[in-house]
């Protein structure tokens, strides 16, 4: 896909950086034979006599940002990464992730998604909107500070993981960054403390404005759809 509005290709961008964050923190992809191995991998899916030049950089997150946004201007490139993940950790959480950001950019993110689907494409910013909600309205959209629930942690360990994505993410959805967990704890720890946070009132709203973002990030995904400002 190839964004064709400022909006859809500020989310298009949000999606390849996701899949920079998600590349570059696997371990399993920490060597440059691996990455090799990758490069290959991705060439035989784009088709036959199809080579991928790379320079190889020095910072490995460097070389990982020229592969993807290299793959994001080209026809399929994308999906043939996901393919190549899949080939050299099949059935891996990684792959299972990048699959995730992979259909997300080929669905189309951004606000043509949301027009053509009948719906306003959250904004997330990290202060309240200028003129909040008055009322009943108001305390719908406010009350009571809320935890994410079981299975939003579940979602979000999965999409996001705990490392630099996962800050970014929340920082993006109005988290302080000085609050954030530390990032040396598997997943689902990570997401359950973030849901502490949110249940004793972090973030105005939070709950709701980090399912926002993930819904932004992820359209196709019911449990973050289902916790969007409606």
């Amino acid at each position: 896909m190839q964004p064709e509005s400022r909006g859809d290709a500020a989310a298009y961008d949000a999606v390849l950086t996701d899949l920079v964050d998600v590349l570059d923190g696997e371990p399993g992809f920490g060597r440059e034979s691996a990455r090799r191995l990758l490069q290959d991998r991705i060439a035989h899916h784009l088709g036959p006599g199809h080579r991928l030049h790379l320079v190889e950089h020095d910072v490995r997150y460097q070389w990982f940002a020229a592969l993807v946004y290299r793959l994001g201007e080209e026809s399929g490139g994308l999906a043939a990464l996901g393919r190549a993940v899949n080939d050299l950790q099949p059935d891996s959480r990684v792959a299972a992730v990048v699959a995730r950001l992979v259909a997300a950019a080929d669905e189309g993110v951004g606000e043509r998604w949301a027009e053509d689907h009948g719906a306003a494409m959250p904004r997330v910013t990290a202060s309240p909107p200028a003129d909040p909600p008055s009322g009943r309205a108001a305390a719908e959209v406010d009350g009571p500070p809320q935890p994410l629930r079981p299975v939003e942690i579940r979602e979000l360990a999965s999409a996001f993981g705990q490392g630099g994505g996962a800050r970014r993410f929340l920082v993006d959805a109005g988290v302080p960054a000085e609050r954030i967990p530390p990032s040396d704890i598997d997943a689902a720890t990570f997401w359950a403390e973030v849901s502490a946070l949110l249940g004793h009132g972090l973030l105005r709203d939070g709950r709701r404005r980090v399912l926002a973002a993930a819904a932004f990030r992820f359209p196709a995904n019911d449990v973050f759809a289902a916790g969007r400002p409606r």
